[in-house]
């Protein structure tokens, strides 16, 4: 499965902690680390951006209770219209889509994926989802089985499930609001093949009384010079962004005309490629750029220049940009490094502040207010709200 990707990988309850410290599973307390120097093995990132001081750190503000979601925690998605979050989990041959409350990550109902066309009698694991609140309907991938499904927001049932084999490698999905359309990655750990960005309507965007229909795929490209990993969507601008894990390149992705753009990625000159995360500040136009072979945060404008290229953690996997306060979160998913994994927090030049020792820290994604949702994979697993400490 590709949404921990090592190359080879397959398919506590609601209380406000003390400023400055960070509950874990099982209520144990650790210091929030002081900012590390951002050089720590990277070059330090472009301008002139001050350090914040060591006191503004990172609190915990909720978490989804131990174990009521199962096992296999892959990723998270948040409709701001509802102030729900969508979780997926396929662990145990058990796969779950799970509803919880935004603000208090209680569980409010979960389902069973829908099941596959040609097999009635068995569901779909789901991996990969995305929220569009324009039509109230969530979208899952089922990376196994090449294919997504499209659930409806409130009542969670299944409204349509497109043909095994529709999406290769089905991973990232991502909504446009400004055409409407739904983008879905073809994700793969090897060079062989093709690769693309499949393109879906979000209801019956052409009026022939279907919905959901598939109209077409770009960035069509061999594997070996692009392989699509996760999407980031600027509104503004009308683009939805991935990266390629075979090559250090990004793919901008025109969402009107379905035009597709790759930008060279100015990435350190380590032997290696590895982009998996991406995300977007349609502000400044930056990219924020996980690396995950080298552990790296790759900053850079939309033509790829580099503005900063940090050192996190091992196997920097997930990142998402909170707005509000302007800082870059990573999920260091390094199994079998110590600490365990890590959530890197940095600064929106890429300046390192400090690193939350987070076990198994898989996936993140911002909660469309103030802080970000980590979701652990492998061993309690979790959802997590992380801000910015007022203390």
């Amino acid at each position: 499965m590709l949404h921990a990707l090592t190359r080879s990988v397959p398919p506590p309850h609601r209380r406000r902690p003390p400023r400055g410290l960070l509950v874990l599973a099982g209520s144990t307390l650790l210091p929030i680390m002081a900012p590390s120097v951002a050089a720590d093995g990277g070059p330090a990132p472009a301008g002139n951006e001050s350090a914040a001081p060591a006191t503004q750190g990172t609190e915990i503000v909720t978490s989804s209770p131990p174990g009521a979601l199962g096992q296999g925690l892959y990723q998270t998605a948040v409709s701001t219209e509802r102030g729900v979050v969508y979780a997926t989990t396929a662990g145990g041959g058990v796969s779950r889509l799970h509803r919880l409350d935004r603000e208090t990550l209680t569980p409010l109902d979960s389902v069973s994926p829908p099941a596959a066309p040609s097999a009635p009698e068995l569901p779909l694991a789901a991996y990969g989802v995305g929220v569009d609140d324009q039509h109230g309907t969530v979208w899952l991938t089922h990376s196994r089985d090449d294919t997504v499904s499209v659930v409806d927001q409130d009542t969670l049932r299944p409204l349509h499930t497109h043909p095994l084999g529709t999406v290769p490698g089905a991973r990232d999905v991502q909504h446009d609001p400004v055409t409407g359309r739904v983008f879905v990655t073809s994700a793969a750990p090897t060079t062989e093949g093709t690769g693309s960005v499949s393109v879906f309507e979000g209801d019956d965007e052409d009026g022939d009384g279907v919905r959901f229909e598939k109209i077409g795929e770009t960035g069509v490209l061999p594997r070996s010079e692009f392989s699509p990993m996760s999407l980031a969507s600027d509104p503004s601008t009308g683009k939805i962004w991935t990266v390629s894990l075979s090559t250090p390149r990004a793919m901008s992705i025109d969402t009107r005309t379905l035009r597709h753009r790759v930008v060279e990625l100015d990435l350190p000159d380590t032997g290696s490629a590895g982009p998996s995360g991406v995300a977007v500040d349609p502000r400044a136009r930056r990219l924020y750029i996980t690396s995950q072979d080298d552990g790296i945060l790759l900053v850079t404008d939309y033509a790829g220049r580099r503005i900063a290229a940090t050192r996190t953690g091992p196997g920097a996997l997930s990142v998402a940009f909170e707005r509000r306060h302007r800082r870059v979160y990573v999920t260091d998913f390094a199994q079998n490094s110590t600490p365990d994994t890590t959530v890197s927090v940095l600064s929106a030049r890429g300046r390192l502040l400090h690193r939350i020792p987070l076990t198994h820290a898989h996936h993140v994604r911002a909660d469309g207010r103030d802080g970000v949702l980590v979701s652990t994979l492998g061993g309690s697993d979790q959802i997590l709200r992380l801000t910015r400490s007022r203390g």
